[in-house]
């Protein structure tokens, strides 16, 4: 997991730490277009997946690969 900070009003280094296996990025240019492309630039996976700042995810969430709807 890629977390972007780009000017955060929380501590992302704490925050960050209680997750295992995060990779925190610092995105100095304010805004989700910059911090989206800083975690896509960096990122090494097949399939990419965002979630904003605001947004509270299940405990289950992100599904396997074998779960996730076909475009």
């Amino acid at each position: 997991m890629i977390v972007v900070d780009n000017d955060s009003f929380e501590d992302p280094v704490a925050v960050c730490s209680q997750v295992e296996g995060v990779r925190l990025e610092r995105e100095p240019n304010p805004g989700p277009d910059p911090a989206r492309n800083r975690g896509a630039l960096v990122a090494k996976a097949e399939l990419l997946t965002f979630v904003d700042a605001d947004c509270v995810v299940q405990s289950s969430w992100p599904p396997s690969h074998g779960q996730l709807p076909r475009c």
